[in-house]
């Protein structure tokens, strides 16, 4: 019996290897193109380049599933498939100067860090633009650098020029700032508990802060070849990642923010945005995994009665 229970659970053995997958895609904004990364840290390919694409430099994956990359010099959104193929330039022209950051609130909307206007627009789900959310007498000259959608539904901004992440609602009204020992932010994001972390360029530290009391809590990690700290994220691993802007590398920290690894490869140069794309495992669906367990007890009964 004991045989036949691991005859049976050999293809399933095979699939295990696949479950969790994940890759990374860091845009290289000097080189024009993204890259990506399997989970361990090894240079895959190229995933985007070409096709207008200018200084590539936030991501955010749509609720389409496809890959939105803001074109910093190209003054356009750029739209990819998961697996890198080109699908179509999204949004371009009329008020997009220098799109930095981008996400997407829970309908679908697009929100556009719109860095040299000094302002986050709106974008519909077809690509049509909506309208101005925030202005620039809200946020300052030559920012917004990054935005993301907290996990209140507002929208969290940081400010150059202010050394602020603000706060505002989807109407663009200013809730609350964030400060104190930021010295020249640069992008931001989330944990799952919805603590806050933003990148602090000068000062090479990344700091956490709760947006429920609004509280800094202190500097999360620092050192460890981070230097100049631009694009971030929470990978599926549960690892946090960091682009280190002065030696073109990524790092990873635990929940803790202690050192693990840094990984580079396929011409980095001048890392910026960050992003992980889930790989589905090749699992059949359970009616599938009844007729394989079919067939391998045929198979079994087959080769026993030899």
């Amino acid at each position: 019996m004991r045989s036949l229970t691991s005859f049976l659970l050999l293809p399933f053995l095979f699939l295990t290897p696949f479950i969790g997958a994940f890759e990374i895609l860091t845009s290289s904004f000097l080189g024009n193109e993204v890259l990506r990364y399997d989970e361990n840290g090894n240079f895959i390919d190229v995933f985007a380049s070409g096709n207008g694409l200018g200084g590539p430099a936030g991501m955010a994956i749509g609720l389409d599933g496809n890959v939105y990359i803001a074109g910093f010099s190209s003054d356009q959104i750029h739209r990819y498939d998961q697996d890198g193929n080109f699908i179509d330039v999204f949004a371009s022209g009329g008020p997009l100067n220098g799109p930095n950051g981008v996400d997407f609130d829970s309908s679908g909307r697009l929100y556009v860090a719109n860095h040299s206007n000094g302002n986050v627009l709106r974008y519909n789900n077809d690509g049509s633009f909506d309208q101005e959310i925030v202005s620039s007498n809200d946020i300052g000259p030559n920012d917004p650098h990054d935005i993301a959608i907290g996990p209140n539904g507002n929208i969290f901004a940081v400010s150059r020029f202010r050394n602020q992440v603000l706060e505002f609602d989807l109407s663009g009204n200013l809730q609350r700032s964030f400060g104190g020992s930021l010295s020249n932010p640069r992008s931001l994001t989330f944990d799952a508990t919805g603590d806050m972390y933003v990148s602090s360029l000068s000062s090479n530290q990344v700091l956490r802060y709760s947006t429920v009391t609004g509280a800094e809590l202190g500097v999360f990690t620092q050192g460890n070849q981070l230097s100049q700290p631009y694009g971030m994220g929470f990978g599926p691993d549960g690892l946090f990642y960091v682009n280190s802007i002065d030696d073109n590398i990524n790092l990873r920290f635990d929940a803790n923010g202690n050192f693990v690894d840094s990984f580079t490869g396929g011409g980095l140069n001048s890392p910026d945005g960050l992003l992980f794309i889930n790989l589905e495992a090749a699992i059949p669906e359970p009616s599938s995994f009844l007729l394989l367990s079919l067939a391998m007890t045929i198979l079994w009964t087959s080769i026993r009665s030899k």
